[in-house]
């Protein structure tokens, strides 16, 4: 009897802990959903503030398919103008009083 309680408790526990893990998990996707969200909005925001002008067509490319995917794909927007600069600029500023890490952000030049 006492064998059958310690294995349903050690179940139980197991239950708990991968319970906990979605929970978790769960947790990051909602935040990670919040942070494309926050993303894409400021990137309409700068468009809408400054325009397009200066920014060549794979960067804006670049962040439109960055937003459209769910802002998973790997850091491949390379800002080369100084348009682009800039824009890259007000949004990792944005992103970062949203709580948004450096990270996140789709800007990286390979090379």
């Amino acid at each position: 009897m006492t064998s059958s309680i310690c294995k349903g408790l050690a179940w139980l526990g197991v239950l708990l802990l991968a319970s906990a893990g979605t929970v978790a998990t769960a947790k990051a996707d909602a935040w990670s959903e919040k942070k494309c969200a926050l993303y894409g909005d400021a990137w309409n925001k700068v468009l809408e503030w400054r325009g397009g002008e200066g920014l060549g067509q794979d960067f804006v490319e670049g962040n439109k398919l960055f937003i459209a995917g769910g802002c998973l794909t790997p850091a491949s927007v390379c800002p080369k103008s100084a348009a682009e600069f800039e824009v890259a600029d007000m949004l990792s500023m944005m992103a970062v009083s949203q709580g948004i890490t450096g990270s996140f952000l789709p800007f990286g030049c390979k090379g």
